[in-house]
């Protein structure tokens, strides 16, 4: 009875994550909550979030649940925790506090809601709201494309489906496609369910393509080319760590050509590489070199402590002077935006716990082989992804949600959880 019990509290809970899952892609990440309103969807699905954390939070207490993190997932707990300090002080307090907020509930709520009922249950859950937006915003496209096609700055129209902008439309088919090849596709027996997942990879994949989205297209490519050296790991072979070592080589000496094929290319050659034909938004990475620079000044007057969560979409027009017609309200870079909000001290724990965990995960990839693998691959895309986005942290993103999940994901838990 009690067993019955819990799975019926499972599978509503399940239900309602992929309902939040399904709402936060075009309410979280909307241009209206890059603005900082609040309003419609915003609030009821935010209201949906916190009452269920407070549903989940009494059924927890009912069962005398004992939270258990680990010192990675504690280090990113202390990030959030101090990036309340530089807030108060930063332009803009009261934005800062609801951001950081915000984010710490997300994360305590994935950390209990794991533990609760178990890791893989929530981890699939996220996973088919994912699924479900995708394939409804690419049915809209089929059906209605003006409904989820977006005109940028430089006036082209690109996909965005629910995402409320294409290169987070992208990013959303990446995750969805290195979840199903190497977490779903290998764990399914059945034809019919290998089909579905194959299906579901293919929908992702024109959706990637349709975004236009070459950032995550080339991550997307990078990070799977790194499974076939893990999937050897895992399977104790000698020739592992070798394979690995060549692809770090190979991919040292790739840059190294790039880069010096960038450096020699003419403006013609480098324009050809460019939506807009003109060869400057390349070299500039679509302006993202002119908003590092403009980042990087502001950080050289405060670099200990930082200025609070988004204080960029305050500071960083202020000194705006880049060339772009276009006003950055971040970065444009996760690990320049923890600085910007967090400071030295604030990025140090950043890069501990995601050093942490992937070294964590690589030695535990032997004894839970298909979880370890997808949180080993998810944090790598998170983390390049980071070089040229937000990604994990900042404000609240998908990245930063799937980043949670790597962070709470504890292989002894899971054993305990039954997953």
């Amino acid at each position: 009875m009690k067993n019955r019990r819990v799975s019926t509290y499972r599978s509503i809970f399940t239900l309602i994550c992929v309902l939040i899952a399904f709402f936060a892609q075009f309410s979280l990440s909307s241009d209206a909550f890059q603005e900082g309103s609040d309003a419609g969807i915003q609030v009821l699905m935010k209201l949906g979030l916190y009452f269920t954390a407070g549903m989940l939070a009494l059924f927890g207490l009912s069962r005398n649940l004992k939270i258990k993190i680990d010192r990675n997932a504690a280090s990113l707990m202390l990030v959030l925790l101090w990036s309340i300090i530089p807030g108060i002080f930063g332009p803009s307090p009261a934005v800062a506090f609801a951001t950081t907020v915000s984010m710490i509930g997300i994360y305590v709520f994935i950390i209990y809601a794991t533990q609760l009922f178990g890791f893989n249950h929530i981890f699939e859950s996220i996973y088919i709201g994912l699924v479900l937006m995708i394939v409804v915003s690419f049915a809209t496209y089929l059906a209605a494309p003006a409904t989820v096609m977006m005109q940028l700055w430089n006036g082209e129209y690109r996909y965005k489906g629910f995402m409320g902008h294409p290169n987070s439309m992208g990013q959303v088919s990446v995750f969805t496609i290195l979840i199903s090849l190497t977490y779903f596709y290998p764990r399914v027996n059945k034809a019919l369910s290998k089909a579905a997942v194959i299906c579901i990879t293919i929908v992702s994949t024109l959706g990637l393509i349709l975004t236009d989205s070459k950032t995550s297209m080339v991550l997307c490519i990078i990070t799977l080319s790194i499974v076939p050296s893990l999937r050897l790991l895992k399977s104790k072979s000698s020739y592992a760590s070798k394979l690995l070592t060549v692809f770090i080589l190979i991919s040292l000496y790739s840059s190294a050509i790039v880069l010096t094929l960038y450096k020699l290319a003419d403006e013609t050659t480098l324009a050809s590489f460019s939506r807009s034909g003109n060869a400057q938004e390349v070299t500039t990475l679509t302006g993202r070199t002119e908003v590092w620079q403009t980042a990087i000044s502001l950080i050289a007057e405060n670099p200990l402590i930082g200025y609070g969560l988004r204080a960029g979409q305050v500071l960083l027009p202020e000194v705006w002077k880049g060339s772009a017609i276009w006003v950055p309200p971040h970065s444009h870079n996760m690990y320049l935006e923890a600085l910007l909000a967090t400071g030295l001290v604030g990025l140090l724990f950043l890069i501990y716990s995601i050093i942490g965990k992937f070294v964590g995960l690589v030695s535990n990839l032997r004894r839970k082989a298909d979880l370890s693998l997808v949180m080993i691959v998810l944090l790598v895309f998170i983390s390049c992804l980071g070089v040229f986005e937000l990604s994990g942290f900042g404000t609240i993103t998908v990245a930063y949600v799937f980043l949670c999940c790597v962070m709470s994901y504890s292989g002894e838990i899971d054993k305990e959880s039954g997953s």
